[in-house]
């Protein structure tokens, strides 16, 4: 892995050590789109889990408590260099779920948001924490507002599972935070058998 990837590897393993409660900690979640059912076309978040093999990260009962990273904005670069990529930045979401006051998991979503907020400071690749929303399901997890926006077509059970999602003492939320850092240069790169010559001369 490089760049942002590592990153996030590495606030994924800060999360898992230091926040025991979170039973499942997934890295980089990606969204997909796949015929469900009878539900047609749905955007379903899922995270890579290793063997090539991906998960459903979306709420789900055999967790008390969880948590994914996933991207929300595209990449933004400072002045080119020929040595560095110059800075890169990237917005992030890092989106949490769980069930309050059971198995560990803290009684308030309020204490979850401040050790996650602690982890992030640590980082010296965390350069902004952006916004933080917890009120509403198409707040935490916007990605899959198409799917949200279908409910009229839902029965009424269906309706009420959803809304159970944020309902005490389920709850979640989503936190936005900005990563930047420096990438070398694939010439100058001497780590990963990246080694090539121009095929010109500079004057």
């Amino acid at each position: 892995m490089t760049g942002v990837d590592t990153i996030l590897d590495s606030l994924k393993t800060k999360i898992a050590d230091q926040l025991p409660y979170i039973n499942k900690v997934y890295g980089r979640a990606q969204v997909f789109r796949e015929n469900v059912g009878g539900h047609g076309l749905l955007t379903i978040p899922k995270a890579h889990v290793g063997n090539g093999e991906y998960e459903y990260c979306l709420p789900q009962d055999t967790n008390q408590a969880q948590t994914y990273f996933i991207a929300a904005s595209k990449e933004k670069y400072d002045e080119f260099d020929r040595v560095n990529i110059g800075k890169i930045h990237r917005t992030f979401a890092l989106t949490i779920w769980g069930t309050l006051g059971e198995n560990g998991v803290p009684d308030t979503l309020e204490e979850i948001k401040f050790e996650c907020i602690a982890i992030l400071q640590k980082s010296p690749y965390v350069s902004d924490i952006d916004s933080y929303a917890d009120e509403e399901y198409s707040q935490v997890f916007p990605e899959f507002a198409y799917w949200l926006g279908r409910s009229a077509t839902k029965s009424l059970d269906k309706k009420e599972a959803d809304t159970n999602w944020l309902m005490y003492p389920n709850a979640g939320f989503r936190l936005l935070f900005t990563i930047s850092y420096i990438q070398p240069c694939a010439s100058t790169n001497t780590n990963n058998g990246f080694n090539y010559t121009l095929p010109f001369t500079l004057s």
